[in-house]
């Protein structure tokens, strides 16, 4: 005879419903107890009413405990992440005009390119504090050049670029280097391509009861309008 498994219920964090069904609200937050740290939750099973503080979801609250490290690193994450700077874009040939068949370096500021932290805390309801510091790297450099499908895709770099000089000249090539194989009369507009210049950061944590871990990484990016032009070949006797 076969078993019979129940049905098995969902839980949801009650803020996060109530930041999709209440905007603006204010945010619920949780309480430490016992080294840990609670949070309401929506728990969901089958044949639940609707929830009496938030009737567009069924289900009754509880509370649960959630790991304090990565509750606190997700806070300092949007922190960090606030603070992240969008990549500067400088580029040879420079102003955002490039040519056809010529590579073109780019690269952002190196100052940019370092790591950000930021470290939150919490009461452990024993005198004392939960912390976690978040530390947020740089990790790849990507370049959309906006050509779309008249183009070879995404270009990614595994830094911030090398800044061109003349002594370079014309036959060195960079890591982050894109050739355009269009004009930019191919662009929606017939003007310029509409690209975008993107840093990946990774993100990880560490906390006070020796944890460590990732967490979600994310990105900053910098539109840009790129033009490209041809060079005309100009025969003289």
């Amino acid at each position: 005879m076969g078993g019979f498994r129940r049905p098995r219920c969902s839980y949801r964090l009650l803020g996060e419903a109530i930041a999709e069904y209440r905007p603006g609200s204010r945010p619920t937050l949780g309480y430490p107890f016992d080294q840990m740290w609670w949070e309401p939750f929506i728990k969901t099973c089958p044949g639940d009413g609707p929830y009496p503080a938030l009737p567009e979801v069924n289900g009754t609250a509880v509370d649960l405990p959630i790991n304090p490290g990565v509750r606190l690193g997700n806070f300092a994450r949007d922190y960090v992440k606030n603070r992240a700077d969008p990549p500067t874009f400088a580029s040879a040939p420079p102003n955002l005009t490039t040519y056809v068949n010529l590579g073109m370096w780019f690269w952002t500021d190196t100052a940019i390119w370092q790591p950000i932290s930021a470290t939150a805390s919490l009461p452990n309801g024993r005198g004392g504090f939960n912390w976690t510091t978040v530390t947020a790297t740089p990790t790849e450099l990507i370049f959309d050049p906006g050509d779309g499908e008249y183009g070879t895709g995404d270009h990614h770099c595994p830094g911030p670029g090398w800044t061109w000089k003349e002594s370079d000249g014309d036959e060195k090539t960079s890591p982050c280097m894109y050739t355009y194989l269009h004009s930019s009369r191919m662009a929606p507009d017939s003007e310029a391509f509409d690209a975008t210049l993107t840093i990946r950061w990774d993100v990880t944590y560490r906390d006070n009861r020796g944890g460590t871990d990732t967490l979600t990484g994310f990105t900053t990016s910098t539109p840009l309008r790129i033009t490209v032009k041809e060079i005309q070949a100009i025969i003289t006797n």
